[in-house]
């Protein structure tokens, strides 16, 4: 097991991802650990399973030409996508001031994209130049907390019902993403006044909270703890509708050895600063438990991103057909758990070693199988059992 891991993906451009780990093995050695099981019973019932979501990332919209955009959507729908996801980046929203806004690009996309039947997902995330010179810096003080709220107020006013989730910044508890250093206290400051500004402007939107990178149940059990130090949190959900995650799956030194969706691994659990933590796909179910232990046990879970890499990046590569049979068995998981509402694969055109298709569209083996999943029925229960999931070595083994 992992003694400890200190894990960065770097934000940047849409070319490149950097990530530096630092990874203690126990004596046992990677070699001698065993695989733990993963055995699925379709916890959603056939009616349940035409709500789940299958997510394409447009991100960075306002890089697209109208043709881009346009071949780009036309595409996701000819796979059978249900949702594209929108990076609506307030640096680029508000560039010179707040609240004064050029919304240009954000009308054109979800203009677009509702034209096409696609729900829009936005992710609203980085710091106006105005604010701070690091797109990644999170507003923390009283002043930067009241213009994020503004911001957030704002976009669900204009917006509204028409966006199917706005999702309150971007894995938070990695460095990349959060410049001053993760802090639970803090990110549940700015998750409590995105929710509250959003809400005040449309109490029907859905609010998702910022996707952690990877099952950091510790780091959840810490939000929650600092969630609920704030008098009105009772009153206003916890502040978040819907949680967001981004279950990755690798374990290993640099670069990481991918893990099967479906498949448990004991070296990819460890104890992280926070608490328990785990990069095994199927973990899910640690931070599903925590939210039911919190008094959450109605909301969903929102897979924002998952996906491997067809180059080695800071996971080893994994060859195109390869990764196609993980994303069918990813999607086999995830649709048949009640309480995930979609998943949104990781990528689409963006960061080309992650990518599905290349800058002319033309298709990998991985997006045919995203088509192929998303355009069949999922299957129902295999019997009138009640149903269930169960994750072998849950997180009392590590706490």
């Amino acid at each position: 097991m992992r003694a400890l891991t200190g894990y960065t993906k770097t934000a940047g451009t849409t070319t490149s991802w950097v990530c530096s780990l630092l990874v203690v093995l126990t004596a046992i050695g990677a070699a001698s650990l065993a695989l733990a099981s993963f055995t699925l019973t379709s916890t959603r019932d056939a009616g349940a399973a035409e709500g789940f979501e299958y997510g394409l990332r447009i991100g960075h919209a306002f890089n697209l030409t109208d043709a881009q955009l346009n071949a780009q959507l036309d595409k996701a729908v000819g796979a059978h996508a249900t949702t594209v996801q929108v990076m609506a980046s307030w640096r680029a929203l508000a560039p010179n001031t707040p609240r004064e806004y050029d919304w240009a690009y954000l009308d054109r996309t979800v203009a677009a994209a509702e034209a096409r039947g696609l729900e829009v997902h936005l992710q609203l995330e980085k710091t106006p130049a105005w604010m701070n010179a690091t797109d990644t810096y999170p507003p923390t003080t009283a002043t930067e907390l009241q213009q994020w709220r503004d911001f957030c107020f704002d976009i669900a006013g204009r917006y509204g019902t028409r966006v199917a989730r706005y999702e309150v910044w971007n894995e938070p508890n990695l460095q990349s993403f959060w410049s001053t250093g993760p802090d639970p206290v803090k990110w549940a400051a700015l998750l409590r006044s995105g929710y509250l500004g959003l809400k005040d402007a449309n109490p029907n939107v859905t609010v998702t909270s910022g996707g952690i990178s990877l099952n950091y149940l510790g780091f959840l059990r810490q939000t929650y703890a600092a969630i609920k130090a704030y008098p009105d949190a009772a009153a206003n959900n916890n502040f978040f509708d819907e949680l967001g995650l981004h279950p990755y799956s690798s374990y290993g030194p640099l670069p990481q050895i991918p893990i099967p969706p479906d498949q448990t691994l004991a070296a990819a659990r460890w104890t992280s600063r926070w608490g328990p933590a785990s990069a095994n796909f199927t973990d899910f179910a640690w931070m599903r438990n925590e939210m039911v232990a919190q008094g959450d046990g109605a909301k969903e879970i929102y897979i924002g991103e998952y996906g491997f890499s067809t180059t080695q990046t800071w996971m080893q590569a994994v060859p195109d057909a390869t990764r196609a049979d993980y994303l069918k068995r990813a999607y086999t998981v995830a649709r048949n758990t009640d309480y995930i509402s979609g998943l949104s694969w990781f990528s689409y055109v963006e960061e080309p070693p992650w990518a599905t298709v290349d800058p002319n569209l033309n298709e990998s083996l991985t997006f045919q199988a995203f088509r192929e999943v998303a355009s069949e029925a999922p299957p129902p229960p295999a019997d009138n059992t009640p149903p269930e999931t169960t994750i072998d070595a849950g997180p009392s083994g590590i706490v």
